[in-house]
């Protein structure tokens, strides 16, 4: 506390700490080195191999706020990149690696925050590493089992060897991230000045994250719904009007990710109402990218399409990262979907804008590419924040009317 207090007093005479500036250094350059190695990507047409780092490399030290956790994030999820050697390196190639490194940096974001508030409880480095990775190990090997799932099918249906290359490199890429972050994270020091501001800054993020909580409760909770349905009957009615050549593989690639979020989420939380709830509570922002990919490109290719079903990878790993199973079985539902958002909200937003980020380089290649697939991942994010858990709590009430009017039936 002392510490803090004389960083204070330093503050107020105009003195930064020396840590505070050395981060701020560190943080300069490695802005300025990625913006040195993105501008070849503006003049050739070849894709930059790890370029997706330095926009998730800003967005984690803005959420994290530890210079060395931040960049060991964006650097554990760069294999996820690295089955861009086994494809010619194309624009549809290229988006469908970026979504792969935006899943793997979103489950190493995750670790890292879990590290950090454990840290900050008071734990110690490795402690705080190996009690996360093993609290948080079911929903990752769910969200890899749920991300391979879809690209080894849709390889199937696809001539190319595209799908099967970024079905291998999420899987590493996301087993690295998890690992990377949890073995790194032991070797950093973290000061009390690092404590006092995650704390501090907990309290402010969970604060703000009480009036999503509202989403969820009986006020606003059908007007929620009614936007969803609204919204992907809308999507539904624009793809289906516009009668596109590739519309067959845009329906089937949806289908596929749906039945196997569904069947992840199931296996996951072992209930059907918040594996149905989720489920739905995604696809309208993926008809939506479908119907803009429409509007932007006449014939897209294939991987493509698939780039947009895989967004729904992005919005169940959200929700499966940010509620804790486990107390399913313990607690009524509602009250761990609220648990889980006045926790993870602020997270899972910092997650979904990385993976939005990750994703503008594209724009150097083809930006016909960007808008669908910023749509898609915009849409799983306020899918999994906002829409998952008015779905889920409305599908609670419904089951739970059900069984109390049954249960008056057979007692009369």
């Amino acid at each position: 506390m002392g510490a803090g207090r004389g960083n204070a007093g330093r503050f107020a005479r105009g003195r930064l700490p020396a840590s505070f500036r050395s981060e701020k250094a560190v943080f300069a350059l490695v802005v300025l080195l990625g913006l040195i190695a993105f501008l070849p990507g503006w003049a050739g047409t070849e894709w930059p191999l790890g370029l997706e780092s330095v926009p998730c490399f800003v967005v984690g030290y803005l959420y994290l706020r530890h210079i060395g956790l931040a960049a060991l994030t964006a650097l554990a999820a760069l294999p996820a990149t690295v089955g861009q050697f086994a494809v010619p390196s194309t624009p549809d190639t290229a988006a469908l690696f970026a979504l792969s490194y935006g899943l793997a940096f979103s489950i190493a974001l995750f670790v890292a925050d879990g590290i950090s508030l454990r840290i900050a409880e008071g734990s110690a480095p490795a402690a705080a590493a190996t009690g996360t990775l093993r609290g948080m190990a079911a929903q990752i090997f769910f969200c890899i089992v749920a991300g391979v799932a879809i690209l080894t099918i849709l390889s199937s249906m696809s001539k190319g060897g595209a799908f099967r290359a970024a079905a291998f490199a999420e899987c590493v890429g996301c087993v690295s991230g998890a690992l990377g972050v949890a073995l790194g994270a032991s070797l950093l020091s973290f000061d009390e000045d690092f404590v006092a501001r995650t704390n501090r800054i907990r309290e402010r993020r969970e604060r703000w994250s009480f009036y999503l909580v509202q989403v969820a409760g009986p006020g606003f909770r059908w007007g929620v719904v009614g936007i969803a349905v609204l919204w992907l009957v809308l999507g539904v009615y624009g793809v289906a009007s516009s009668h596109a050549t590739w519309s067959d593989d845009a329906w089937a690639s949806l289908s596929v990710s749906v039945l196997v979020c569904f069947a992840v989420c199931l296996a996951a939380f072992r209930d059907w109402r918040p594996a149905f709830a989720t489920t739905l509570s995604l696809l309208p922002a993926a008809v939506s990218g479908i119907w803009a990919l429409e509007h932007a490109a006449t014939s897209p290719a294939f991987p493509v399409v698939g780039a947009i079903a895989e967004t729904q990878v992005v919005g169940m790993a959200i929700v499966l990262l940010s509620i804790n199973s486990t107390d399913l079985f313990i607690s009524p539902l509602a009250v761990v979907l609220e648990c889980g958002i006045e926790r993870k909200a602020a997270l899972a937003i910092y997650a979904c804008v990385a993976t939005t980020l990750a994703l503008l380089p594209l724009y150097a290649l083809n930006d016909t590419l960007v808008l669908p697939l910023v749509v898609a991942i915009l849409g799983a994010g306020t899918g999994a924040i906002l829409f998952q858990p008015a779905f889920a709590a409305a599908v609670e009430s419904l089951t739970q009317r059900r069984e109390v009017t049954g249960t008056r039936y057979q007692t009369s």
